[in-house]
């Protein structure tokens, strides 16, 4: 088991020695001052003396001896908006025992428990702290509980306590300018667009403007204040649909890349209407989605003369077509087939004159374009996300309406996926017939050829991809720090054990373990493969090392059923995760170099330098083959290690620990 320095690991005994070596040192200056002064001279060093050793005693029984209390929280309890890259920190008064306190966090984020603020040098610790590895999730209430708080000296009775947070929001809408069903909005403007808290980097949004127009978003300092400007004048009397969606992103906080992209919702869908000319009250069609046979139609202020109207009107490349004047204020030209992707430009002349003797001041003219070949105009999820769900549809928004067998039989997915269509209108839906495997990537493909029902087939293939979400499966088995300087072994137990509700102490099942105090004498030494070997409180490779899997096995069968392995695959680990079952597995901290001695019977026992358990409690990913494997550390607390890391520290056993059922 890796040591934790040379003093024993429990912080309870601190106060005893401290106890110990006054009463020592009070010893030996009796002495010294009974060989070297004189009578009077004796007693003020006596005097001296036990004031020094009286005000120790005092001051170690005030630190230790009291309950420890929590005096500040950061966040505070049931505080509210709290920073998504801040560490979590609980900060008593007094030391507390690191032995019998265990922490649960829910939801569960990737990061490491550390104690801080030492009396003396890792010992007598008086703050825990949290440190994320990537963003805490938006708009999210935590819930951190902390079970056997006690001073550690133990004299007190253990307590809990629960505290509450919740995380600052993501951005919302507050307004935007031009409002919803605004009119008369200029062809210059730009739309602001106001969020109720600073973007930054919380979240990812996606600004979609119909009739299609190139635009750019630009962001104020404060993050707040979003501008879209078009890049281009906007057409004169024409509808536009404004559309904002939102996904909220998980960053790494040591990089700052993008990890996960979360679900995509629509945040605003509003429309404004452009200033027509005078006299004019609205213009169809606009855009550039215009169908083959779609008429054009300019509704009048007034009423007006019919055969003026007739007379100015003309539309360009000339095109067939019939024309009528509705009471005198509706004017409709209905063309016999417009060309495809074709952009027309219709004109109503000025000079044409109302009943009442007014008349159009100034040319009407407004372009639009027909639809072309058949295009996709949006995804979901895009092109390009991370951390989709594995339950997620693909959707597919076509830029005009097409024939469905068409769309559905050119589209392909890698890997290969089965699934069922369905449609809402230009948008097809593809559901799979089961959720998509986690952590991996899917390349989607729709070939060329689809039908248009109104418009030119695809003349082209389109592809995109998406990543989807590291699922992460965790068990809810308590964490124990160990409580002397080599109990790994006995600490995993302790935590497997306590997960099926059996409650166990260290030095109990220690002694069910069996110790094996042959001293090391050269490259000789006790079995590990029968007891532990060594001082639990000794030092690692010196004075104590540990034991495997079989004694631990044996003992862990006392109470439920288990078994020893060896020669396992990460695989088979994760599996035995699955299905509910923590794994005590055998690893090695610091450098990990590989040994050997031999037993007083003349056995070879393969050795690591640093060797260490830990009870893997759950994976980031697929089991058959995780990304990051989860690890309660009786040293560390609960890890997220890579898969690189495991794969490294478990090989050093050949793949060995316990299953505790």
């Amino acid at each position: 088991m890796t040591n934790f320095g040379n003093i024993f690991f429990g912080d309870q005994h601190l106060f005893f020695e401290s106890v110990l070596m006054g009463i020592i040192a009070f010893g030996v200056l009796f002495f010294l001052t009974t060989s070297l002064l004189h009578f009077r001279k004796i007693v003020a060093a006596i005097v001296c003396g036990l004031l020094l050793f009286i005000t120790a005693t005092i001051f170690w029984t005030a630190l230790l001896l009291p309950a420890p209390r929590i005096v500040r929280t950061i966040p505070g309890a049931d505080e509210a908006g709290f920073p998504l890259n801040r560490k979590i920190e609980f900060i008593f008064d007094r030391p507390v025992s690191r032995a019998m306190l265990s922490i649960t966090m829910t939801p569960e984020v990737a990061g490491k428990w550390i104690y801080e603020n030492s009396v003396v040098p890792n010992h007598l610790m008086r703050r825990l702290v949290f440190y994320p590895t990537q963003t805490l999730p938006a708009d999210t209430e935590f819930t951190v509980t902390l079970k056997g708080i006690q001073n550690v000296t133990r004299v007190t009775l253990p307590f809990d306590a629960i505290y509450k947070f919740t995380t600052q929001e993501s951005p919302k809408l507050a307004r935007i300018e031009p409002a919803n069903n605004e009119k008369g909005v200029k062809a210059e403007t730009k739309i602001d667009v106001f969020l109720t808290a600073p973007n930054g980097a919380l979240s990812q949004l996606n600004f979609e403007l119909s009739p299609g127009v190139p635009f750019e978003v630009k962001a104020d300092l404060t993050r707040t204040h979003l501008t879209v400007i078009p890049k281009q004048p906007l057409g004169q009397g024409t509808r536009y649909r404004l559309t904002i969606t939102k996904a909220d992103l998980a960053r790494d906080l040591k990089t700052n890349e993008v990890i996960k992209t979360g679900p995509e919702s629509q945040i605003y869908s509003g429309y404004f209407t452009t200033k027509e000319a005078a006299g004019i009250d609205s213009f169809a069609p606009t855009g550039n989605k215009v169908s083959s046979r779609q008429p054009v139609t300019i509704r009048f202020g007034k009423t007006m003369l019919e055969a003026e109207v007739r007379k100015n009107f003309s539309i360009f490349p000339p095109v067939e077509g019939s024309s009528l004047l509705i009471d005198g204020v509706i004017f409709v030209f209905t063309p016999k087939k417009y060309d495809f992707n074709t952009t027309y430009t219709a004109k109503l002349a000025k000079g044409v004159h109302a009943d009442d003797g007014s008349f159009l001041p100034e040319d009407l003219i407004h372009t639009f374009t027909t639809l072309g070949s058949v295009a996709i105009e949006k995804t979901y999820p895009r092109d390009g996300a991370l951390g989709s769900s594995i339950k997620t549809p693909v959707k597919i928004t076509f830029d005009q309406d097409v024939e469905p067998d068409s769309a559905e039989n050119s589209i392909s997915f890698l890997p290969k996926l089965t699934g069922k269509f369905s449609w809402e209108g230009k948008t097809m839906i593809f559901t799979p017939d089961k959720p998509l495997n986690s952590s991996s990537k899917y390349a989607v493909k729709l070939v060329a050829g689809i039908k248009s029902t109104d418009g030119m087939n695809s003349n082209k293939d389109y592809n995109f991809s998406f990543d989807t979400d590291a699922e992460t499966t965790i068990l809810t088995v308590p964490l124990y720090l160990q409580q002397h300087s080599l109990s790994c072994e006995v600490a995993s137990l302790r935590m497997a054990l306590a997960y099926r509700q059996v409650m166990k102490s260290e030095d109990e099942l220690l002694a069910e373990i069996g110790v094996d105090s042959t001293p090391r004498q050269g490259n000789v030494w006790g079995d590990p493969y029968s007891a532990f070997v060594g001082n639990v409180n000794g030092k690692q490779m010196s004075t104590g090392y540990g034991v495997y899997w079989g004694p631990i096995a044996r003992v862990a069968k006392n109470y439920r059923s288990a078994s020893e392995f060896s020669g396992w695959s990460a695989a088979q680990v994760m599996n035995e995760v699955k299905k509910g079952n923590p794994v005590i597995i055998w690893t090695f901290s610091k450098n990990g170099t590989p040994t050997f001695w031999f037993t007083p019977a003349g056995e070879k026992i393969y050795a690591v330098a640093g060797e260490h358990t830990v009870v893997v409690v759950g994976y980031v990913g697929s089991a058959e083959d995780p990304d990051q494997v989860i690890v309660n550390d009786s040293l560390e607390g609960k890890v997220y290690w890579p898969r690189a890391t495991f794969d490294k520290k478990f090989a050093a056993f050949t793949g060995s620990g316990v299953v505790v059922y």
